[in-house]
């Protein structure tokens, strides 16, 4: 790996873990606690600090971030001293949370290294199937998210209505919540590459994917699951690597892998009745809704199902939790409240999908149990856990809810796959009826069962082994009493642990690292998609060499060529890609190049956008990023264009640039009647 790549992953790293845990600590989070939770924590900084930028004018930059949080840091411990020496918290129906006994420090060192142990793992993973990380994801949406980064590092402004100005919209005129983008922007400011700093951020979503599961279980007080819950998750096919690589959807991985690390956070909050731990709630429920807000569904749907179980096991009740929940919802609203009134203002904007059904329902519940979903094999062992789980699902206690909520999206994963109407489009709508995104919500609950096998199968062991010494055993008890066989029994039981965990560990070829590196190869790299090719890259080269920084070039929104603007720092006209119809509508000036550009001989309108935009090169490639693509009209046909001087051709792509002739008739001119012969394409 190269020293770039490196930088990059590490300051992605301290992005990501070092404010939210700052701030954590602040607030009197345990340790244990502030890790797992640092990420989720960081994004609601993220959400609240680029706010407040945006409405004071303040630039998007590192500085601004870092300076923020220590405001943020200091002001939590002031407010929590003074409540602390007033006794102002004893009033209010918490405790707080600094009065409950301290686990050892060494059991919550156990449990972060865990959780770290499994985050290298499943970002070295992600890493090596990308190629590393200068590689090129070849799906439709990682060229808006990539230049979504680019954007907001140019203009150093975050806010989510900004981001739509990728496509030269007016600023304003849309919404995309851009909490991924933001960050990611801030490693770009060191001087990384666009491209590199969204992959190593893609890349650190099974991190923190790993640390959250820590959290959740660590907040039950299941000790044993929290071990190996990161280490299962990071396993998994699908997810988090088949959401990683394919379409891509990054900021719903993301958002998805930070929904562990909320519940940690809202868990602890109730059944510790710490006011901290409910800030911070607050704080990560803001956070997963800039990322994307349908993760944050999830996590509402996770949450209602902790909810239901606590209250039917009497261990909480509702006329005690009411208040602690009400103030944490109304709390996230003001934090989020900007976007949340821009996302639904422009609700109107948006696409509707309703996919078509592939699978009948033996099909789709098959594939999801056997951790194959729309994949080729089974990770066989992951299933052998989860039968295990199942076997002895009575004793999961506290973390039965769960899997339930697992068991939740499978149904709906069934329904988008399996079955079409009205019902179905109303259930599945929120996920764009998105049997992909259905599979990994339904893997999140079975990843826990998995765990729960590991803990069974180790528990039965650790039986086995002490009816095997019982004689032994008998023997010690009588000589060093029941306090030394006790401990010696505990001892067993560990080994069993860990014994379990490595034979897994060892028979799936290291947690399916390599299957997973194989899964995510799938769409990273020239030739595994049609959005950047070989010849496409040496083109991308050669105009980077020949366009000064002030100049846009014109380029076709469906061939890959925005890569240029991430990897080179060229300006297209076109900085991501668009699919008819287009929503939102494209302004005037970028549908009028869209459909008639290649009228450039005789049309005045075409020439004052390209003096408008100082337009001097235009650059065209011969694929399309999906096959379902075509050619904008306006390209079509531009080697008959008089007006237009090829300067570089290799047979993947054309450079041509501006040199303009006097103007002609439109009725002489046989380029634009190529434009209008595929208008409607």
């Amino acid at each position: 790996m190269s020293s770039t790549s490196v930088a990059a992953i590490a300051l992605t790293a301290a992005f990501l873990i070092l404010p939210g845990l700052v701030v954590s600590l602040s607030a009197g989070a345990r340790l244990v606690i502030a890790v797992a939770t640092a990420p989720v924590v960081s994004f609601g900084l993220v959400t609240a600090i680029s706010r407040v930028a945006t409405g004071t004018g303040l630039p998007w930059r590192p500085v601004t971030f870092v300076v923020a949080v220590l405001v943020v840091a200091l002001a939590v411990a002031l407010l929590r001293l003074v409540l602390r020496r007033t006794g102002f918290d004893t009033r209010l129906p918490w405790r707080a949370a600094d009065r409950a006994p301290a686990p050892p420090v060494r059991t919550q060192l156990l449990a972060v290294a865990a959780g770290v142990l499994a985050a290298a793992l499943g970002t070295g993973t992600a890493v090596w199937g990308m190629g590393g990380l200068t590689a090129i994801n070849q799906g439709f949406d990682a060229l808006f998210h990539v230049n979504a980064v680019t954007l907001i590092s140019e203009t150093r402004n975050a806010d989510p209505s900004a981001v739509v100005a990728v496509n030269h919209f007016t600023p304003g005129s849309n919404y995309y919540p851009d909490a991924f983008h933001a960050l990611a922007a801030l490693v770009v400011d060191f001087g990384i590459n666009p491209v590199v700093a969204t992959n190593a951020l893609v890349a650190s979503v099974p991190a923190v994917l790993a640390l959250g599961l820590v959290g959740v279980v660590w907040q039950l007080d299941m000790l044993r699951h929290a071990l190996v819950a990161p280490f299962i998750g990071v396993s998994i096919a699908a997810f988090p690597t088949d959401i990683m690589w394919r379409g891509p959807i990054w900021p719903f991985a993301l958002g998805l892998a930070l929904v562990p690390a909320m519940l940690a956070l809202l868990v602890g909050s109730l059944r510790q009745r710490s006011m901290g731990l409910a800030g911070l709630s607050v704080l990560g429920a803001a956070g997963v809704l800039l990322v994307h807000p349908s993760a944050a569904l999830a996590a509402g749907i996770f949450a209602a199902a902790f909810l239901l179980q606590r209250w039917g096991t009497r261990e909480g009740r509702l006329s005690t939790d009411l208040v602690p929940l009400a103030v944490i919802s109304l709390l996230t609203v003001v934090v989020a409240f900007p976007a949340v009134v821009t996302a639904v203002s422009n609700s109107d904007n948006g696409a509707e999908y309703d996919w078509p059904a592939v699978q009948n329902a033996g099909e789709a519940v098959g594939e999801l149990l056997l951790f194959n979903y729309d994949a080729p094999l089974p990770q066989i062992w992951l299933f052998v856990l989860l039968v295990i789980g199942l076997a002895g699902i009575r004793r999961l206690g506290r973390l039965a809810w769960w899997p339930a909520t697992g068991a939740f999206f499978a149904v709906l994963l069934v329904m988008a796959a399996a079955y079409d109407g009205r019902l179905v489009a109303l259930m599945t709508g929120p996920w764009w009826n998105d049997r992909f995104r259905f599979a990994a919500m339904a893997t999140l609950g079975l990843g826990m069962l998995a765990t729960h096998g590991v803990i069974v199968a180790a528990d039965f062991l650790a039986a086995l082994a002490g009816r095997v010494v019982a004689r032994r055993r008998a023997a010690t008890t009588s000589a060093d009493g029941p306090a030394a066989a006790g401990g010696r029994t505990a001892v067993v039981r560990w080994v069993a642990l860990a014994a379990v965990l490595g034979v897994f560990g060892f028979l799936s070829n290291g947690f399916y690292s390599d299957y997973n590196r194989s899964r995510m190869q799938l769409q990273f790299g020239p030739g595994t998609g049609g959005s950047v090719t070989a010849p496409e890259y040496e083109a991308m080269e050669e105009i980077a060499r020949l366009v000064p920084d002030d100049q846009v070039v014109m380029n076709d929104p469906s061939d890959g060529s925005a890569w240029m603007w991430a990897r080179h720092g060229v300006r297209p006209m076109f900085g991501q890609a668009v699919l008819t119809p287009i929503r939102p509508a494209l302004e005037p000036d970028q549908e009028a190049v869209r459909t008639r550009f290649n009228c450039l001989d005789s049309s005045e309108e075409i020439r004052q956008i390209v003096d408008e935009y100082n337009i001097e090169y235009v650059y065209v490639a011969e694929g399309v990023i999906i096959p379902s693509m075509k050619r904008a009209p306006g390209l079509n046909g531009l080697a008959d264009v008089e007006s237009l001087q090829l300067v570089f051709d290799n047979g993947g792509a054309q450079i041509y640039r501006i040199v303009e002739q006097p103007l002609i008739d439109e009725r002489d001119d046989d380029a634009c009647e190529q434009s209008a012969d595929t208008a409607g394409n």
